[in-house]
């Protein structure tokens, strides 16, 4: 446990030994229920879900599922967190039914051992507002479709939002880490991720202004620093793509969602690249095309030759 913890959080020793017991018995009991199983081949969205987790696999993979409108969603997390139960398991498809479950649990648990720090009600109250919803859509656990698989980490991203709001600056990396989760894998999350997280960093810095004693300036700057790690290597591959994409993937969805702002992104990235050869009366029509298709178009920038 990081030093900067909060002391009732030190000392858990035999918790994690017996926690960890628990979760080496679970991997072997799913492992050989997925090796038992009969081949199933996926169809749909299941199909495109086996394809992402095989070429994440295999480290082909630097953007999020396909959409429709000509992007990706923004990032790789989700089927890297998928790929390795997928590849021990001989590429079954049944095997990310298990990784969804154990993503789901794993954000549930968190959600409610965070929220019982503050108040064993307010665990008891998530616990029983996440129930109808799991047994009113049943597959919620079991999905690795990503606009269902990003739901219970939203969960846990605003409970995570709440508790560094009360002033639990030592939970900034794995909000982080939740957030990144929930925004790669469905772009439709990201507003409320942004908005929740900003209202929690603003609370965070009202509850800090007024007790002076209450944040620990070396332990807040430490989990800072911490917490841009985590981001930047969660969101490495993402960077990676958009630059040495054409125009990348993040532009993409600029260009889609605001067409006016994607021309500024995308002159910062063809500087980043380095000068384009092109043949002479030539244009670059990319964002063009792509904010053709955007329905918030209306009077966007061009690209000039």
């Amino acid at each position: 446990m990081p030093k900067y913890a909060p002391a009732s959080l030190r000392g858990t020793g035999p918790r994690v030994l017996l926690i960890g017991s628990a979760l080496v018995l679970a991997f072997g009991f799913a492992l050989s229920s997925i090796l038992a199983s009969p081949e199933t081949y996926p169809w749909a969205d299941t199909a495109m879900t086996s394809l992402y987790a095989l070429r994440a696999a295999r480290g082909e993979l630097s953007v999020g599922a396909y959409s429709r409108f000509g992007w990706n969603h923004p990032g790789p997390l989700l089927y890297e967190l998928l790929a390795p139960l997928y590849a021990i398991c001989g590429y079954r498809e049944i095997s990310l039914k298990w990784a969804a479950l154990a993503i789901n649990l794993l954000c549930v648990g968190s959600a409610l051992m965070t929220a019982r720090r503050r108040s064993p009600r307010l665990a008891v109250m998530i616990a029983v507002a996440l129930l109808p919803l799991i047994w009113r859509e049943q597959r919620l656990l079991f999905s690795a479709w990503n606009p269902l698989i990003a739901v219970l980490p939203l969960v846990l991203t605003i409970v995570l939002s709440a508790a560094l709001a009360e002033g639990d600056a030592w939970l900034m990396p794995f909000l982080g880490a939740a957030a990144s989760l929930v925004v790669q894998s469905h772009v439709g999350y990201t507003a409320v991720v942004v908005a929740t997280v900003i209202v929690a960093a603003i609370r965070f810095r009202g509850s800090s202004r007024a007790r002076d004693d209450a944040v620990d300036q070396r332990s807040l700057l430490r989990s800072c620093v911490v917490t841009a790690a985590v981001l930047v290597i969660l969101w490495l591959p993402a960077l990676m793509e958009e630059v040495s994409g054409s125009p990348g993937n993040l532009s993409r969805l600029l260009a889609f969602f605001f067409p006016r702002r994607a021309c500024i992104m995308a002159v910062g990235v063809r500087h980043l690249r380095g000068p384009t050869r092109r043949s002479p009366g030539t244009r670059l029509g990319a964002h063009d095309q792509l904010r053709a298709r955007s329905p918030f178009a209306h009077r966007g920038c061009r690209s000039r030759a």
